[in-house]
This record gives C-alpha cells, sequence and structure tokens, in this order.
C-alpha cells in the first residue's frame, strides 16, 4: 500500500509540474543559480568501456561514448543539458520542458508510461530512466539490448551520486565534478545563514486534494530543514496523505504550495484552516512547481526559493 502511495505521489507531482508549464513562472531565478552550461565540443574524459552502478544497484556496461541519448524524467534532462549534452538528447519525456531547447526534442511518452517503440525508434546509445516506477520500461529496454541507465534520486546524496554517474558514462565526469561542487557551494551558502535562525513550522502542499505532503525522507523535507524550517510532516514518511486534523494540530507557521497543487487562495478558503498561524498571518506561499518539485541541477534555485519564503529577511 504504502508503494503505492508513493507511485500515486510521484504521479502527482509530476502532473502538477506539467501543469505549471503551460505558465511563464512568477518566480525569479535565484541569482547564484545552476544553468545549463552552453553547448560546447567536449573532449571525453572516459575510457570506454565504462561499467557503473545506479541508483537501483543494477551494473550497467557502456560500450561507447554515447551519440544519442532518451531521457526518460525531467530531472534527468535537466542533468543532461547541464552537463553540455543537450546536443545529443534525442529524445524526452512529455514533461521535460527546461531549458528552452527541450521543448524541441521528440517526446516518447510520459513519465508513466514511456512509449517503447517511439525510443527504439530513435535507436539511443543510452537512455536515461527514472526510478522503480519505470521498472517495466527499463525491464524492455534491457530485452532490447538498449543500455539504460536508472538515475532517479530520491534524496540530495542520490543527486550528487546520479550526475557523477551520468558524467561517467557520458565522457562529462570533469563537468560532473564541477556541477556538483557548484551545488553543494550554492547550497552551503543558504544553509549557513538559516543555521542560527529560529525554526519556523512549515508544511508543504503537494496537492490540496486529499491533503498530501512531503514528509520525512524526502528531498523537500531535507530542503525545508536546510532553509531554515521545521517540517511539520516529518511524523509522516515519504510523500504521505495528511489530514486536515493534522495540519491544524500541528498549526504550521508557514504553508508552501505550488499552483496548481492548490493555490493560497484555495488554501485559505479552507474552513477547518482558517485559524492556523499560517492563514492567520497570511504566510502562505506558491512557488515554482518546475524548480521546487525537480530534484536536478537547479536544486540550488528550489532551497533559495524556500529559504525566501520562510527567512525572507537574510535577503533583504
Amino acid at each position: 500500500m504504502k508503494r503505492s502511495l508513493s507511485i500515486l505521489i510521484v504521479i502527482i507531482m509530476m502532473a502538477l509540474t506539467a501543469c505549471a508549464a503551460q505558465q511563464p513562472s512568477e518566480q525569479p531565478n535565484a541569482d547564484n543559480a545552476t544553468e545549463p552550461v552552453e553547448q560546447q565540443t567536449q573532449e571525453s574524459s572516459a575510457a570506454y568501456p565504462v561499467t557503473v552502478t545506479d541508483v537501483k544497484g543494477r551494473s550497467v556496461t557502456i560500450e561507447k561514448e554515447p551519440a544519442s541519448i532518451v531521457s526518460l524524467t525531467p530531472s534527468n534532462t535537466e542533468i543532461l543539458f547541464a552537463l553540455g549534452l543537450g546536443d545529443k538528447v534525442v529524445g524526452v519525456d512529455e514533461y521535460s520542458n527546461y531549458p528552452e531547447q527541450a521543448n524541441a526534442i521528440k517526446k516518447v511518452g510520459d513519465f508513466n508510461g514511456p512509449n517503447i517503440e517511439l525510443v527504439t525508434q530513435l535507436k539511443p546509445d543510452l537512455v536515461v530512466a527514472g526510478g522503480y516506477i519505470q521498472d517495466d520500461a527499463v525491464k524492455k529496454l534491457e530485452d532490447l539490448k538498449i543500455p539504460v541507465i536508472s538515475s532517479e534520486a530520491a534524496g540530495l546524496e542520490e543527486l550528487y551520486e546520479t550526475i557523477d554517474v551520468l558524467g561517467k558514462v557520458t565522457g562529462t565526469q570533469q563537468q560532473a565534478e564541477q556541477l556538483v561542487e557548484k551545488l553543494k557551494s550554492n547550497m552551503k551558502a543558504i544553509a549557513d545563514k538559516t543555521a542560527s535562525l529560529d525554526k519556523p513550522k512549515v508544511y508543504f502542499n503537494v496537492d490540496i486534494n486529499g491533503f498530501f505532503t512531503a514528509g520525512k525522507g524526502t528531498f523537500i523535507s531535507e530542503l525545508i530543514a536546510m532553509a531554515g524550517g521545521t517540517n511539520v510532516a516529518d511524523d509522516s514518511e515519504g510523500y504521505a496523505q495528511y489530514s486536515v486534523e493534522k495540519i491544524v494540530e500541528k498549526n504550521p507557521d508557514i504553508i508552501i504550495t505550488t499552483e496548481h497543487a492548490g493555490s493560497p487562495e484555495d488554501i485559505k478558503n479552507i474552513e477547518a484552516l482558517k485559524n492556523i498561524n499560517a492563514v492567520k498571518n497570511d504566510k502562505i506561499y506558491s512557488l515554482d512547481a518546475d524548480i521546487v518539485n525537480r530534484l536536478g541541477p537547479r536544486v540550488d534555485q528550489a532551497l533559495e526559493q524556500l529559504a525566501k519564503a520562510i527567512h525572507p529577511e537574510i535577503f533583504e
């Protein structure tokens, strides 16, 4: 049941992110944000064949430097572009919309159901898949002898490992190391600013329909802590269905949402929540779903958006 709920939450977050992508974001980019590197001819730093272990513990051997790559998740698409590999990406899932160039790449199905026929037509040297939700797609691609790496990260350390693995198999290990170091540096700078501050109670709204939230063990909870807040849902594991009664009991000082997960007005209009601190003090903030809900190379921007909502005083 817990696994099924986790799959449902992943789909909800992906769908909400896709909806948000239809409108331009009102949130400014972070001043120190990590942007995709400019496309350039790169000399491979790898000696092939290369064997790596992906986030699911699979040993995968890549026989030659990939010249054509298919990405099946938005976060992996962003990583590939951030490593300077955008010109080699020939297929992406329909939710991949960043950077702008990704919109022009062949779409090969949604996050929950990649179209294997479309993928094979592109004759990729490498497919970068998501986590267990794409197990079936990974198995089918393996059966077709198409190299596939499962690289959907669940937390920050797994993100860094994912970037490292993709750097190794694509001959961009130096770029991968630089990207990880830049992310860590940017995020540490923010975390250091919030370390000695009070820790207001924060509730993160994944979906107002059912009151889904991000609990202990999610990267969202990691970021809330780094941004100087206390996640009230840390008494739940993973992405979980909360309840109005528990939200009232926890009485969060701040509510974080994204527009299509439920607007601030939607939340204010819930009668049972009218007396909690976040509603009474008008501290409900809508952030950019494409950034905050994706664990990828813009995670430093996600942290900055959360920190600005939780501790705006440190950015004045």
